[in-house]
């Protein structure tokens, strides 16, 4: 038996989930795989059980975000291993490692249908409260303006680890929650890794790209979430945040104006 599993969260786009799964059979894992259907459609759910019978299938009647799918997934994996890779369904795995991580780690991400990286870990900028991707594993970055996270897209984790941090917290539902709890296993001293060896490929946002509640309105409302929750939300932030704000077209209005008072 696999020292570790491997856990999928899926929210509808079953074809998409499809190809996430089957790819990583074709890496030749031989353990097990939790799938976690997150508020999907009934007829979305009966066809991924059809086509995988053998993997463990697990359902949320709602939709309770990335971060609650994410939690629920992986406490259901810690019942049983103390290791595990979480995936989302719009990513396809192309290389596991020879060693497993102990850590909270980050992969390596190639853009979709490229060989280009899309990611190999993530940055803060402390002071814009902008999000960047590191490409490169020689790039530097200054500690006193830059604080780095695993993108939640796909990554290492440990069962100690994930009940040190009490997992991902839910209020953020969808987007910078791994950048929360990024920063606050560093506030614990918890060191984050990098599993050069685990490679796959990112479609992303097939999901809910096109949603502006989930790429304009969560990302922002999280975006200043995030940082008055950390205290980091100086003068500077307000200013470049309330920038980006002002600069997306008019049909956000009422989003705009929702993010400013929540």
């Amino acid at each position: 038996m696999s020292s570790f599993a491997i856990a999928v969260l899926s929210y509808n786009h079953p074809e998409i989930t499809e190809k996430c799964i089957t790819s990583i059979y074709k890496t030749n894992y031989a353990g097990e795989i939790y799938l976690l259907h997150n508020g999907s459609l009934e007829k979305n759910i009966i066809k991924l059980r059809q086509l995988f019978p053998d993997i463990h299938h697990s359902v949320l009647e709602k939709n309770v975000g990335y971060s609650g799918g994410a939690n629920s997934s992986l406490a259901e994996v810690f019942q049983k291993y103390e290791t595990c890779l979480f995936l989302t369904n719009d990513t396809e795995l192309l290389q596991l490692p020879q060693i497993i991580p102990d850590q909270f780690s980050s992969v390596q991400s190639y853009k979709r249908k490229t060989e280009d990286i899309d990611s190999i870990s993530g940055l803060i900028d402390l002071r814009k409260g902008r999000l960047f991707h590191r490409k490169k594993w020689t790039e530097k970055f200054d500690p006193t303006k830059y604080i780095e996270y695993i993108p939640g897209t796909a990554f290492w984790m440990t069962k100690n680890i994930f009940n040190q941090l009490g997992g991902f917290d839910e209020s953020f539902h969808t987007y910078w929650e791994d950048v929360d709890l990024s920063y606050r296993a560093q506030l614990l001293g918890l060191n984050l890794s990098h599993s050069h060896e685990t490679v796959l490929r990112h479609k992303i946002g097939k999901t809910c790209h096109k949603d502006d509640f989930y790429t304009y309105y969560l990302y922002q409302r999280n975006r200043k979430k995030f940082m008055l929750k950390h205290h980091l939300s100086g003068p500077y932030f307000w200013f470049f945040f309330f920038k980006d704000l002002f600069r997306m077209n008019k049909t956000r209005f009422q989003l705009t104006w929702k993010i400013i008072n929540d």
